[in-house]
Formats: structure tokens, C-alpha cells, sequence
């Protein structure tokens, strides 16, 4: 097959899969509306009102046939119409309607496997809501979601156009608040919308990570192991299209862009900004584009800080640990080759002074966020220190949760320090170990960032082994994978249904939920430390191995050691 039709058969994949993305999601979005309906429902009628009012205000305007008293009065008693429906609607539907489909996709056994409930679409109703009235919500809702981040957030969910959706979805509501609506008019509109910006955030991330795979595959300086270590032609890529497949199409990633969570906007920034930073091998020669992509890739990060905590540093160390080493041309040099100590030493002076000019960008989003805000800092309880001190946690697929809900006040702050000190110590010794190998370091660092992070969710999980399985082979030929991930799958769903026992049925405690989230945390933890191992290895020579040192090594002496030549020596 000629190399013009292999790039068209990819081409067709990923487009394949792409459209099997889409068609999947909305399939099982409808069909999970028309199952339990929205929860959100009363929220969207009080903003369908809104809009409702504004379009016959505007109706009316026009025609002009209404004098001022008239129109007040018919104004008055629209408004009192569409209470009395909404009031009829409340009293109707206030009390729990226990029914088997709400214990199946209701429960929050479900909900917590998916969702941080950081980005919950409650909170951001609400916080629309009171927007409409204040400019600082953070004093009156405890919400995690940064201003600008969140304002992004309401012009893309709510954001109301003169056009042809819009016009649908009034008709749509007003059907829905007179009760005369059908199966067609189940979508709930703005939760629709929010549910493709998710999709579409997964979208993008295959076609990155696709783009990734393919630029890896040109330049094979990036896997010097994969191609020297073994046979002639070394170890084998994944096929993009396969790899895209594996997370976009399974059922985890599927059920997490349903349940509403917008956890994988994190991973966009940290695909694009991994995307990026490989491109400056191909643009190496032009300054311009080198400082424009620099400027991208800062900017990017500062983002990823933004929207996320502190944790995620070790990302941003392990993109700007690939910078330098492209400017250094160290992925050009062969696998087994010493790099001088002094070297590596200034690579890490360079790598702080990388982590400062994103800091200072960082800074100026706190700054345009505190403007936003109504010049008020409130939103940093909810959302940096909440972080830090870990106020506002649900059960997760994490540690954070379980171990600070049962910890002892006196104790609290020293395994704080702890949960998150630990993970800072990991960066410079794994960055002399894998000096050789920066695109090894940097995939081992987003493992790390996701995996130990306080609101890991399961996409966090998928998103770390997809990563792992570009050069796939490492783990078929040293882990038992396919047993590992066959007990992961098993007790993620217990995780689940011993969630649902505790928080529902009371037929169980915390404790069952937390022996299957450690055997999946666990899990995951050992196929990361797996890799190091194997990543470390090849790069190490035999003799550095064995005597345990990670930068210098000595020669071997000729000379055997003898007891008795000390004494003879002595005597003469």
C-alpha cells in the first residue's frame, strides 16, 4: 500500500470514528432523557420564562395594537399564568419519585464514578441565576469554577441568539410549561448544549492525541529505546485510529460525557499543550514561530493551573523539561549516552525560569478574574485554597476523600501536608533518571499529576493508559495487562454498587467503597511505576545498573580485591 493511501485510510478512521463518537453519545443522551428526565427541569422552566416573555414583548412591540395600560395588564397576567403552571409543576413533582429507572442513573453511586461535581450543572444553573443579580455569586454559592472559566461556561450554555434553535426551543418550553409536549421535545436545551461542549472537548482531544501518534511516528529521536533496544525494527507504535477508538468509544468515557462532566476540559489543555510542544521539532529553524509557539504553550499552562490547582505543576515541569531538551538536542543523542551533571543542573535552572514567566501569566488571570468578580477575592475560598485545604470533597476514585472525612482535627493538617508535599518530590529524581528519554518524562508526569490529584475521575484514568499504550508493547511484555485491567474494570464497578450501599441503602459503610477504589487506585499506581521501571531500564547502562548510580559512571577496575595483599603491602 502506497503511503498517500495509508494516510487516506487513517484520514477515513479517524472521521469513522469520530462520527460513531457523536452518533454514540446523543443515542445514549436521549435515551437516558427520555428514561429519567431532566433534574434540572424547574430551573429551565423559570429561564424558558424569561425568554418566552421577552419574545412576546417584542411580538407585541411591533404591533403596536396594545395601549400601555392594556399591555401591562396582559403582561401581569401571562406572568401570573406561567407561575401558577410552574408552582402546579413543583407541588406535582417535589417529592422523590421512586421508580427503578432513578435508582438505576440517579443514584449517586453513579454520579460520584463520573463526576468531580466540581463542574455540576446545578451549580452552574445557579450560578447564572445570580448573576443576573450580583457580580460576586461566590459569596452566595459555594462554587468551584473560576470567573472567567465560568463566564466562558454561560456564554456557550446560555447564550440566547435570534436564530433558528432558539426559536425552536421557545416553542419547545412553552409546549413543555403548558404540559403539551411530546417525545421529540425531550432534549432539555440547555443541558443538550453543555452536553456537546463535552463532547466536543472529547472530540478534540482524539484528534490531538491522533496527530500526536502520527508526528511521534515521523520523528523516531522521540522513541530512541523502542528502535535501538531491541530487534531492527523495534517496538511497535498503536495505530492512532485504534488509540482514539480505545478512548473515545468505550464505555466509561461514553458515560462520563452523559453524566455531564466537564473533567476533560483539563485534558484538552494538556493534549494541546503536549501537541504543541512536539511541533517545535519540525519548526526548530524559524525563531519567529518557535517564540509564538512558546508564547502558545505559556499561556496554555498558566490555563491548566487556572482550571485546575497546583498539583498539575508537574505537567507544566515536564513540558518545559521537552523544551529544553529540543533546544538542547538531547532527544537526538543516542539512548546510552552520559549527559554531563553541570548540563542537567542548568536544565533545571532553565525549567524554574520556565515555571516563572507561567506563574506571572497565572497571576494576571487571578487579576482579570478579581475585576470580574466585583472586585472581590471570594472566589479563591471555593476555588485555589479550597484546593489546598480540601473543603468541599465528595467520594471519588481517589484517597483525598475517605481519608480527610474520618481524620482527627489534630492530625489533619500534617497528612495535608503530606497528600500533597509527596508528589513535588518525584519530578527531579525521575528527571535524572530519564534525562535521555524528555517524552517518556513528560507522560510519566501527567500520569502522576492525574492519578494523585484530590478530584480524579475515571476519563483522568482512561486519559493516563491511553498515554501509556502509544508504545503498547512494554506493558504486554511486563505486566499481566489484560488480568490487571479485567480486576480494574471488576472493582470500578463495585465502586459503584458499594457507593450506592453506603449513601442509599445504609446496608454498608465507607469502608467497602474504599477497599475497591484502593484496589483500582492501586491498580492504576502499579502500571505507572511499571513503566518507570521499564523507561529507566533501557536508558541505564549494564554497569551504571548495578552500581546503582543515575548520572556518573566509574570504570571498571582490573585490579581484584585480595585481604592479603593489604598485609603484604603493610609488611613491605
Amino acid at each position: 500500500m502506497s503511503i498517500s493511501k495509508k494516510i487516506q485510510s487513517k484520514k477515513n478512521g479517524l472521521f469513522a470514528s469520530l462520527v460513531i463518537c457523536v452518533a454514540l453519545r446523543v443515542l445514549v443522551f436521549y435515551v437516558l432523557n427520555i428514561l429519567e428526565g431532566s433534574s434540572n427541569e424547574y430551573i429551565e422552566k423559570i429561564i424558558s420564562i424569561d425568554s418566552m416573555m421577552k419574545k412576546e414583548d417584542i411580538q407585541n412591540l411591533e404591533m403596536s395594537k396594545l395601549n400601555n395600560n392594556e399591555y401591562k395588564n396582559w403582561e401581569q397576567n401571562r406572568i401570573n399564568d406561567l407561575n401558577n403552571n410552574l408552582e402546579q409543576y413543583f407541588q406535582t413533582n417535589k417529592r422523590y419519585n421512586k421508580n427503578i429507572k432513578q435508582y438505576l442513573f440517579k443514584s449517586d453511586s453513579m454520579y460520584y464514578s463520573f463526576n468531580s461535581d466540581i463542574y455540576n450543572m446545578k451549580y452552574i444553573y445557579d450560578s447564572y441565576l445570580l448573576s443576573k443579580r450580583y457580580k460576586d455569586i461566590y459569596s452566595f454559592l459555594v462554587l468551584r469554577i473560576n470567573p472567567i472559566f465560568l463566564s466562558f461556561l454561560h456564554f456557550i450554555i446560555f447564550n440566547e441568539k435570534k436564530n433558528i434553535m432558539n426559536t425552536v426551543r421557545i416553542k419547545t418550553s412553552e409546549k413543555k410549561i403548558n404540559r403539551q409536549s411530546n417525545i421529540i421535545d425531550i432534549f432539555p436545551y440547555h443541558e443538550f448544549r453543555y452536553f456537546m461542549l463535552i463532547c466536543l472537548t472529547d472530540i478534540f482531544i482524539a484528534i490531538f492525541l491522533f496527530l500526536i501518534i502520527e508526528h511521534i511516528k515521523k520523528k523516531k529521536d522521540f522513541f530512541n529505546y523502542i528502535y535501538e533496544q531491541t530487534s531492527q525494527n523495534g517496538w511497535k507504535l498503536i495505530n492512532p485510529v485504534l488509540l482514539i477508538n480505545i478512548y473515545l468509544n468505550n464505555p466509561l468515557t461514553i458515560l462520563a460525557n452523559v453524566f455531564l462532566s466537564l473533567d476533560n476540559f483539563k485534558l484538552l489543555i494538556i493534549t494541546m499543550s503536549f501537541y504543541l510542544t512536539i511541533l517545535r521539532i519540525s519548526t526548530n529553524s524559524n525563531k519567529i514561530i518557535l517564540y509564538i509557539n512558546f508564547f502558545c504553550i505559556i499561556v496554555l499552562n498558566s490555563i491548566l493551573i487556572y482550571i485546575t490547582s497546583f498539583h498539575f505543576v508537574l505537567i507544566i515541569i515536564g513540558i518545559n523539561n521537552f523544551i529544553i531538551s529540543i533546544k538542547e538536542n538531547i532527544i537526538t543523542s543516542h539512548i546510552k549516552n552520559q549527559i554531563e551533571f553541570q548540563k542537567l543542573f542548568f536544565m533545571l535552572l532553565k525549567n524554574v525560569i520556565i515555571i516563572l514567566f507561567t506563574c506571572v501569566f497565572y497571576g494576571l488571570l487571578i487579576i482579570v478574574s478579581y475585576y470580574m468578580n466585583g472586585k472581590s477575592i471570594s472566589f479563591l475560598n471555593n476555588t485555589l485554597i479550597n484546593e489546598y485545604k480540601i473543603f468541599y470533597l465528595a467520594p471519588n476514585l481517589g484517597n483525598y476523600w475517605y481519608i480527610f472525612s474520618t481524620m482527627f482535627k489534630n492530625y489533619y493538617y500534617s497528612f495535608l501536608f503530606l497528600f500533597h508535599f509527596h508528589i513535588f518530590l518525584y519530578p527531579v529524581p525521575l528527571f535524572f533518571r530519564l534525562s535521555k528519554t524528555p517524552l517518556i518524562y513528560l507522560k510519566i508526569m501527567i500520569a502522576i499529576a492525574l492519578v494523585f490529584h484530590p478530584n480524579i475521575v475515571v476519563n483522568d484514568i482512561i486519559y493516563v493508559l491511553a498515554l501509556l499504550a502509544i508504545d503498547y508493547e512494554h506493558m504486554l511484555y511486563t505486566i499481566p495487562f489484560a488480568k490487571l485491567l479485567s480486576i480494574w474494570v471488576i472493582h470500578f464497578s463495585m465502586f459503584s454498587v458499594t457507593l450506592n450501599m453506603w449513601l442509599r441503602k445504609n446496608t454498608g459503610n465507607a469502608n467497602f467503597v474504599l477497599f475497591n477504589q484502593l484496589i483500582v487506585f492501586n491498580i492504576s499506581a502499579f502500571i505507572i511505576v511499571n513503566s518507570i521501571q521499564f523507561y529507566i531500564r533501557v536508558q541505564t547502562p549494564t554497569i551504571q545498573r548495578e552500581e546503582g548510580k543515575c548520572i556518573v559512571v566509574s570504570k571498571a577496575s582490573n585490579n581484584e580485591f585480595k585481604l592479603l595483599n593489604i598485609f603484604k603491602k603493610k609488611n613491605e
